[in-house]
């Protein structure tokens, strides 16, 4: 069980930080991040192994710990998703993670309770032995889906989870308004509607680690200061319905997210259409449900964003400039590490 730590500071120094993954297009499209997926056949490099399966579903490992956040795999069809009762596709799931080498997993938070970051979370914390952490909400759900008690961290904002050497800052951040909004009151059974999937409290993670600090936001939505005290060397950053925001809107989310926080480095995620399933390349929401070219658009480099660029230089000395990997990744199939 991971161990809870309210109000705790912590002092940590940044050496290394690996990212392994492989690019992805399709159709002359290309994916405006690189699709992080661990090839298990290759040897590990040192440090932080990054994975990402669409949303933000993210792996982080450092070879001895194994992280997930929100583990949806499934990925139903809209059709099916929106007219009938939801479930994990167990055997999608489990094949999915032992086809990327997580049959084991120590801890994985879920940012909020949509069904694109909860629904498959019960069964991937009881298929991989995995803690489940999230809010109360998501604690009704792994609940109602008959994950026992002993298996779930109910968490709130403020609150650090030590996993191994990984320190985790839960942080209390706004979500984009939706139609559901509040909160999941009471256990339901595990074929349930998308409506039963409420909102809940929504959190962004600070990761930290002796090789250094990783923030994954999950939503798009901004706050004055919700990151006050937060420094970060690498920003998952979700960028799901920024693309309809003003720019000055976009400026202030990219300042109060990325370049207040010291990041030298930018990975947008929850960009892509989730109900397209992970064996197909991955492609953004269609206009009118999206606008991922207009938020990339004002995401590159060189872009002015309410004073500052994608660029500046927001880490100080000796820091390498802050960016956007809004540029084609690696072709399709290829390993790739960048070290930091």
């Amino acid at each position: 069980m991971p161990v809870v730590i309210r109000s705790r500071s912590l002092k940590l120094s940044f050496a290394a930080l690996c990212l392994a993954g492989c690019g992805l297009m399709q159709d002359g499209w290309h994916s405006p991040v690189p699709a992080l997926q661990h090839d298990p056949a290759a040897p590990a490099a040192p440090g932080i192994t990054a994975q990402w399966f669409g949303v933000s579903t993210l792996h982080l490992g450092d070879g001895e710990t194994t992280i997930l956040i929100d583990g949806f795999l499934s990925r139903p069809h809209w059709l099916p998703a929106a007219l009938l009762p939801l479930k994990t596709d167990e055997e999608l799931v489990r094949t999915t993670l032992h086809a990327h080498g997580l049959r084991k997993v120590d801890a994985l938070l879920v940012a909020h309770s949509h069904y694109d970051h909860a629904l498959d979370a019960p069964f991937v914390a009881s298929a991989t032995g995995a803690v489940l952490v999230g809010s109360a909400s998501t604690a009704a759900i792994a609940q109602g889906a008959g994950l026992g008690a002993r298996r779930v961290c109910q968490v709130e904002g403020g609150d650090w989870i030590r996993v191994g050497k990984f320190d985790i800052r839960i942080i209390a951040t706004p979500h984009i308004a939706t139609l559901l909004d509040g909160e999941v009151a009471s256990p339901f059974a595990r074929r349930s509607r998308i409506y039963h999937y409420r909102l809940g409290d929504n959190f962004s993670f600070l990761v930290r680690h002796p090789l250094g600090s990783i923030l994954v936001v999950p939503s798009a939505a901004t706050k004055m200061g919700m990151f006050r005290d937060v420094r970060a060397d690498i920003v998952f950053l979700s960028i799901a319905q920024l693309g309809k925001r003003s720019p000055a809107e976009i400026g202030e989310f990219w300042r109060e997210a990325v370049r207040d926080r010291g990041a030298f480095l930018v990975i947008p995620v929850h960009w892509d259409n989730f109900t397209r399933p992970l064996d197909r390349p991955p492609r953004p929401f269609p206009w009118p449900i999206d606008r991922v070219d207009s938020a990339l658009e004002e995401l590159q480099p060189g872009r002015r964003h309410a004073g500052c660029r994608a660029q500046d230089d927001a880490g100080g000395p000796g820091r390498a400039p802050a960016r956007a990997l809004s540029e084609p990744g690696p072709a399709a199939g290829s390993r790739h590490t960048a070290q930091y």
